[in-house]
């Protein structure tokens, strides 16, 4: 579960960061609907172990953890959420940039993924930090 979720080959987190920054909106349903967020987490937990179960857990030739695409829709009802209820003003001047630059981190990397810098199944840590940021094979 780890793996599908950090690693370097197809870790969702590393190469959609926007994912990480949506599960900050539980911290919303902890406080206020608690109900709401043991059910994401346990659906969250569940689907994980199952996406993550196969032999061939990243899925082949696909950027990023693509097996999460179908629940994209969850994620997006965390980060309305999170923008929704974060009310201090500092953290509303700072989430919009952070959302900036996570979607521009995740387009660049397709850019990279797309055009062979970024290998589509054989990533490593070396790899991707020598990569990174560069348009450069």
């Amino acid at each position: 579960m780890i793996d599908i979720l950090f690693s370097y080959k197809k870790g969702l987190f590393l190469y959609t960061p926007m994912y990480l920054l949506a599960l900050v909106g539980l911290y919303t349903f902890w406080k206020k609907r608690k109900f709401e967020f043991f059910t994401f987490i346990f659906f969250f937990l569940v689907l994980t172990y199952i996406l993550s179960s196969w032999w061939n857990w990243w899925y082949g030739g696909s950027f990023s953890s693509r097996v999460y695409l179908d629940y994209l829709s969850l994620f997006a009802i965390l980060l309305s959420v999170l923008i929704q209820n974060t009310s201090k003003k500092i953290f509303r001047f700072a989430l919009a940039p952070l959302i900036v630059l996570m979607i521009g981190i995740c387009q660049f990397q397709t850019y990279q993924y797309r055009y062979y810098i970024i290998h589509w199944e054989d990533m490593t840590k070396e790899k991707y930090w020598d990569s990174f940021l560069s348009l450069r094979k």
